[in-house]
């Protein structure tokens, strides 16, 4: 079988590499300039795409960024196609409407506005006034956002948010763009993602994810995507794919084929799931840590079931997988003219060339002298994952690993075991697990909710 992922970034290379050890062609198609060294003299490096997609049998895209929605729409006409849709760009980038499709689709949201032009920060504090000064708020931008303009969540009330939307103001103005953005109520409670792998009319391969997406220990610092995750199986029966998953169908069918994620967090005054946002792609760390449950050759049987709308049994550990983020300097920015050069071709110690299903490899190349080093440009280097029996435990076997290695500068958290341990015993309380992880032994099917079907059916 001809595998080809394509990627604005080329953060896809472990899910290529991990195709790749399973016995398949495999190219890799990098759309930015500026990320191709990544995966070089790892993965065969497809530099004309149309040829590539000539050559292909099945085309993953693991992003949406950019014009790649527009190009898979094409594309799909043409070969089965994983990711990446009109569809799926406006429901991660258009947060408004992509809370107004979960509150469509029955899930509960929380108190939004969104704030666009001249003088969406003028209105943004004009709203927040008509609110108790005690109340908390979530700031998010919608699209693209000016550089430094991260997500924020205030816990000083309404003078700490109008202190945050005057820093927002001018650095809106500063690099002149355009506002646009919304305005949430913090919800507090547990929070957990559920992603099922929709093969356009059931969900394939679900399972729930926590992660901590802060840069230091304690959850200090800014937000850097992901700092560290755990990833367990679960089954369509289970209470919330029920809740989240299945009222999908009706939403993605026709329009979208690959996994999407939905994460929410179980209020504690409700005990309800208050949905946060949608993840309508591979989840990077989130899918190399479901990777380490998948046995060697069942991973590539996922994506061509899912491409290929097929049904197929898959044998998932019934264990926990933990991962860990390992980045170097300058990362979590994005781009830096003082830090130009400084994370490529660093030495990497401790590994071999050959595949290991417990090292994911994002940044790395091989140099001229065909040693591992880092290919940059903006540090995030790799990923190590490993089992165990509970979070705590396969967080801990991941970090052993990664005791292992060795990185001028190298930089990961080491309290993930036991926050994450934390939040998933916050979760469990809930009851809205169900049982304890399992094994996906088949794959179940249901009848399209009528109710749903009709409430969906203008999206």
């Amino acid at each position: 079988m001809k595998f080809l992922f394509r990627s604005s970034d080329g953060m896809c290379l472990p899910q290529a590499l991990r195709v790749k050890a399973e016995g398949h062609q495999v190219k890799l198609s990098v759309q930015m300039p500026e990320q191709q060294d990544g995966g070089s003299g790892l993965i065969d490096k497809a530099m004309n795409f149309q040829a590539a997609l000539d050559w292909a049998d099945i085309v993953i895209y693991d992003v949406q960024d950019g014009p790649l929605y527009a190009e898979a729409e094409r594309v799909r006409e043409q070969k089965p196609t994983i990711g990446a849709s009109a569809l799926t760009n406006q429901l991660e980038h258009d947060r408004e409407f992509g809370i107004e499709v979960a509150r469509s689709a029955g899930i509960k949201v929380p108190e939004v506005e969104e704030f666009v032009g001249h003088r969406a920060f003028g209105k943004a504090n004009e709203y927040i006034k008509s609110f108790a000064s005690s109340v908390n708020w979530v700031w998010k931008a919608n699209g693209e956002a000016p550089t430094g303009a991260r997500t924020f969540v205030a816990n000083g009330g309404r003078d700490e948010m109008r202190g945050v939307l005057k820093h927002l103001e001018d650095l809106y103005r500063q690099q002149k763009k355009s506002a646009d953005f919304i305005l949430t109520t913090k919800i507090e409670g547990a929070e957990i993602g559920t992603e099922g792998w929709f093969n356009g009319t059931t969900f394939l391969c679900p399972n729930h994810t926590i992660e901590r997406t802060k840069f230091f220990n304690g959850d200090l610092g800014e937000k850097t995507g992901c700092s560290g995750t755990s990833v367990w199986a679960t089954s369509l029966e289970s209470p919330l794919p029920q809740k989240l998953l299945l009222p999908l169908v009706s939403v993605l069918a026709g329009k979208y084929v690959g996994p999407i994620d939905v994460n929410v967090i179980i209020e504690k005054n409700s005990n309800q799931p208050v949905f946060l946002e949608f993840s309508p792609r591979m989840g990077y760390d989130a899918t190399f840590a479901l990777m380490e449950l998948i046995p060697l050759g069942e991973f590539s049987r996922l994506l061509y079931a899912t491409a290929t709308g097929q049904s197929i049994q898959l044998s998932i550990q019934s264990v926990f997988s933990g991962d860990v983020r390992v980045h170097i300097p300058p990362y979590p920015a994005k781009s830096s003219k003082d830090s130009d050069g400084e994370s490529v071709g660093v030495p990497i110690f401790g590994l071999k060339k050959s595949y290991n299903s417990h090292v994911h490899f994002v940044e790395v190349m091989l140099d001229h002298e065909d040693e591992l080093v880092s290919s940059g440009p903006h540090g995030n280097v790799l990923s190590v994952t490993a089992t165990g029996d509970t979070v705590e435990q396969a967080e801990e076997r991941a970090i052993k690993l990664t005791k292992t290695i060795t990185i001028p500068n190298m930089r990961y958290r080491l309290d993930l075991p036991e926050v994450l341990q934390k939040q998933y015993n916050e979760v469990e309380a809930t009851g809205w697990l169900g049982n304890k992880p399992q094994p996906i032994l088949g794959l179940a099917q249901w009848k399209r909710n009528q109710t749903n079907q009709n409430r969906q059916a203008r999206f």
